[in-house]
Order: structure tokens, then sequence, then C-alpha cells
């Protein structure tokens, strides 16, 4: 499969905690990045919950790919919202 530590890391905590951030969508994208390397439940479930809600598109996008690099392939980005 794909290039990453079974496992949760360290700062599991503080990376969900930034997850949920409001004011940088990098700062999400960065959380992104970093779970993609940790495959475990909270990794999972923090990833495909950014997935679903985020509203900048990067980060959907990353959170999918992620997914995908898990094996998890049912995994779908949300329709665009017309303007």
């Amino acid at each position: 499969m794909g290039n990453y530590t079974e496992g949760a890391p360290e700062n599991i905590v503080e990376l969900v905690r930034k997850s949920r951030s409001k004011v940088s969508w990098k700062a999400r994208k960065e959380v992104v990045e970093e779970l993609g390397k940790w495959k475990c439940k909270q990794s999972v479930d923090v990833l495909q919950n950014l997935l679903k809600t985020d509203k900048v598109y990067s980060v959907q996008y990353a959170a999918l790919q992620s997914l995908q690099n898990f094996g998890i392939h049912d995994a779908r980005l949300p329709k665009k919202k017309s303007p």
C-alpha cells in the first residue's frame, strides 16, 4: 500500500486540536500531511472529518489522498458548491 507508519504519532492530541483551527487553512493542511504519515483510528477519523467538512478544497483533497494512501478507497470529495 502506501508509505505510512501503523500507529499514532506522539503529538496526536495536538494534531487533533490543530485540525479544528478556523484561523488558518494552511495549518489544517499541515495537519493532514502529518496525519497522512500515521495510520490509526484517530488519524482516519480526523482525515474523514476534514474531507467532509472543511471549506477549503486543497485541505479536502489532501485528506482524500491520505485516506486513499491508507487503502480507504471509498472516500470521495464532496461536490463543489456553486457560487
